[in-house]
């Protein structure tokens, strides 16, 4: 896990790197959008902004690579998730005894994802508990979201549509607490999955576009955006 962990820190700082040529990119036309540059209406204005044929040709390229950055990012964050579900929770916390995120924010999330697993949503929400205070205190972190997410994902599970919305639009309020994490997109999507479960089409809809459009370059292989398009 570690090494996947090395390998995603390395995409996610060249990402960064991508943005930040993006951000100057957009800086020397008179575009200050900050982290609002990657919200739909900010990738308009930067793909709409006139420049010379080579500036024209660095934005497509680096555009180009942040859309492939972003689905890589979210395979690893799936394959972290996986490995440390893989391990007993005993075994993070005698390997990491002495960190606040792997005892209150990893640990507590992987044993909430096995409840989840076994269909024990309800206790999976009561052993997440244990991380609340922490859940909106991760800046920039790989576990930034991971409390708030699962536990939108036990309130799916239990079918409660309002509760899970509540999670998972908290995410997509905090985006600023890590801008470029893997989690905000597959908040979007599970975001409409709660509006169907309230009988809401017109919210489902949306959400479901939102996701899609945050994703459509992504590969078209990838086994959460395959679900998305069948639902």
């Amino acid at each position: 896990m570690r090494q996947m962990l090395r390998h995603r820190h390395k995409l996610v700082r060249f990402r960064t790197s991508v943005m930040n040529q993006l951000h100057a990119l957009a800086m020397g036309q008179g575009l200050c959008r900050k982290k609002k540059l990657w919200a739909k209406a900010g990738r308009k204005e930067l793909e709409g902004l006139v420049l010379d044929p080579w500036a024209s040709l660095r934005r497509k390229e680096l555009l180009q690579l942040l859309d492939q950055l972003d689905p890589w990012i979210a395979k690893l964050d799936e394959a972290v998730i996986q490995s440390a579900e893989s391990r007993p929770p005993d075994d993070l916390n005698k390997d990491n005894s002495s960190s606040t995120v792997v005892k209150y924010v990893v640990v507590p999330s992987v044993q909430a994802l096995n409840l989840i697993h076994k269909n024990k949503a309800d206790e999976a929400i009561t052993a997440l508990e244990v991380g609340r205070k922490y859940e909106l205190g991760q800046v920039n972190g790989y576990s930034t979201y991971w409390i708030i997410y699962v536990r939108g994902l036990a309130y799916l599970q239990l079918k409660d549509g309002p509760k899970a919305a509540a999670e998972f639009q908290k995410i997509l309020d905090h985006r600023g607490l890590n801008p470029i994490h893997a989690i905000p997109p597959l908040a979007q999507l599970n975001l409409a999955r709660a509006y169907v479960l309230q009988h809401d089409t017109a919210k489902a809809r949306t959400a479901y576009q939102d996701f899609f459009a945050l994703w459509k370059d992504a590969d078209p292989d990838v086994p959460v955006l395959l679900a998305a398009k069948s639902e």
